[in-house]
């Protein structure tokens, strides 16, 4: 996965991972570890396995475990200096035609915890769109959000109940043109703006997603019969040039 994707991924809270139906291996928890739950999901079209936790251990305890546990049952790590100079990256095996991507990020109201996220995808299948390229990733947009003019999709998140969708796309427009685009049209597609928030105000550890870097942008909440409507708009921070949409539908589509 090229570095560029990484602020995409860690900033939404869950953009990492899928694959096609498979085998899963079962992966071991760390002790003080709790498993919240268990889903299939679809990114960019195909189907994935993710395990959600809460852990009392540090990143670095975490890290340890996983780096000791799955060399065992022959997975590979192939670039551990890599993976430790990432806040939220606490590795990223592979196995054969498998990877497992594993991360933590502190909870916000929870000092001393993080949540701890496991997937697996299917790195010959897997051909995640890049930001700034010409063609959209696979799958397809929330039929009820509309999209911004001249956008580039770059990740579709579908929970396996369809109560969730998250996606991503990128442009060149500026913040405030994205977010009066979607401030003027929601209303159309039957949701009512509920609150604006600027990522100033939100929990550093969520704005600080990798390396000290920090977020600039402000997100819109929506209220409408289908459910809750989250839109993120943010600078890239590794490309100065272009903005980050993320969009986060709950409810049945």
């Amino acid at each position: 996965m090229k570095k560029h994707i990484k602020p995409v991924l860690v900033l939404l809270f869950f953009f990492l991972l899928l694959s096609n139906v498979i085998a899963w291996e079962k992966v071991a928890l760390p002790s003080q570890t709790t498993k919240i739950k268990e889903e299939e999901a679809l990114v960019n079209g195909q189907t994935v396995k993710v395990i959600h936790c809460r852990s009392s251990l540090s990143k670095e305890d975490i890290r340890g475990f996983y780096s000791r546990y799955l060399p065992a049952l022959g997975w590979q790590e192939p670039c551990p200096e890599c993976n430790k100079k990432q806040e939220s990256i606490i590795g990223t095996f592979v196995k054969a035609k498998e990877k497992i991507f594993i991360t933590a990020v502190p909870f916000p109201l929870e000092k001393g915890k993080n949540f701890l996220i496991i997937a697996m995808l299917n790195i010959l299948d897997y051909t995640p769109s890049e930001p700034g390229g010409q063609q959209d990733s696979s799958g397809r947009d929330h039929p009820l959000v509309p999209r911004y003019p001249g956008s580039h999709r770059v990740t579709v998140i579908e929970s396996d109940s369809g109560k969730m969708v998250q996606l991503t796309y990128d442009t060149t427009d500026a913040l405030d043109k994205v977010l009066d685009f979607y401030r003027q049209n929601m209303r159309d597609h039957q949701w009512n703006l509920e609150l604006e928030t600027d990522f100033a105000n939100l929990p550093k550890e969520l704005t600080k997603p990798k390396d000290g870097i920090e977020l600039h942008g402000q997100s819109l909440i929506f209220k409408g019969p289908s459910g809750q409507c989250i839109i993120g708009v943010i600078d890239n921070p590794e490309n100065k040039d272009s903005r980050i949409i993320a969009v986060r539908v709950l409810g049945q589509v």
